[in-house]
C-alpha cells in the first residue's frame, strides 16, 4: 500500500483553507505485472488550521 504525503499546499505553493478535500488517484504497476489493471484509490483529507473561525 502506498502513503498519502501531501502539505496542504496548491500546485503553486499557497497554504490551502480549511476545509475538507477529496482526492483520486489511478495507479498502474506495470513494473510489477504490464498487463495488471489500473487500481483507483479515492478517499478524502481534512485540513483544520489554528486561528480560524466557522460562522
Amino acid at each position: 500500500t502506498g502513503s498519502l504525503n501531501w502539505d496542504g499546499r496548491s500546485s503553486d505553493g499557497t497554504e490551502l483553507p480549511s476545509g475538507l478535500y477529496y482526492y483520486q488517484a489511478t495507479v498502474r504497476y506495470a513494473v510489477l505485472d504490464r498487463g495488471a489493471p489500473a487500481q483507483v484509490f479515492k478517499g478524502y483529507v481534512q485540513i483544520l488550521r489554528e486561528g480560524v473561525s466557522m460562522r
